[in-house]
């Protein structure tokens, strides 16, 4: 076991923050410190030690599995989960403060929570945190997409041209029709950060109507530029 945390260590030492902003060195170390003493924390279930998986540049881990955590006062299930993003705030990019449950699912008698990340209101799309219990509430892994990140100051677009940049890019023409806009996951446009490829952005995500159940093209417009930087087909066949 002291040999996984030297070699944690190690590689902690050498990472910084992706998205084209390294990290100061002392925070690096800082930030590498408190994940092991989180990891530490984790007792393993099995002589081979904690399954620890890292990716690029970052400070704390993607996944971690291989041990067996219970929550106080035999909380289970989503309290148990909740509770264990509140004891190990280390081994997170984001705040769990700003995790919202979006989904469950069960499989094979284990439940896995799904944690969309918020800021200021908005979805960052693309970023979650997982974390899978088994039968009796305790926690058994937890994997972290989550990002952290700030926004620089920027000159909004708009819902209105944002609207008019994806239907354009879908149906050639602007919409004739009033488009219902606003935070609420229901609305056809709203705003959200984009986190995948790079630094984090701003973008309105625009819905076109086009074919019922054939089509569901969802556009993510920059909201500096205008630009449509991804277009999709959310039907699923």
């Amino acid at each position: 076991m002291n040999r996984l945390y030297g070699i944690i260590s190690l590689l902690l030492m050498t990472l910084s923050f992706g998205g084209g902003s390294p990290v100061a060195a002392q925070e690096v170390q800082e930030g590498s410190k408190r994940t092991r003493e989180a990891l530490a924390r984790l007792v393993p279930v099995r002589a081979e030690g904690l399954l620890v998986s890292w990716r690029g540049k970052r400070v704390n881990p993607v996944r971690v599995a291989g041990f067996r955590w219970s929550a106080p006062e035999g909380q289970s299930g989503l309290a148990a989960a909740e509770a264990f993003l509140e004891a190990f705030p280390e081994l997170l990019s984001a705040p769990s403060s700003s995790l919202e449950l979006a989904r469950t699912e069960s499989v094979r008698g284990r439940t896995v929570f799904r944690f969309g990340q918020r800021f200021e209101g908005m979805d960052v799309l693309g970023a979650e945190v997982v974390v899978q219990t088994d039968g009796q509430g305790a926690v058994l892994s937890i994997a972290d997409e989550s990002v952290r990140f700030k926004l620089a100051p920027i000159s909004d677009i708009g819902y209105a041209r944002a609207v008019e940049a994806a239907w354009l890019e879908v149906t050639g023409h602007v919409p004739t029709i009033a488009i219902p806009e606003g935070p609420e996951p229901t609305a056809f446009a709203r705003k959200a950060v984009l986190a995948r490829g790079g630094t984090p952005r701003l973008v309105y995500r625009v819905l076109v109507p086009t074919i019922p159940m054939v089509e569901k093209i969802v556009c993510l417009v920059d909201g500096e530029t205008g630009e449509v930087v991804q277009k999709t087909n959310e039907v699923i066949r």
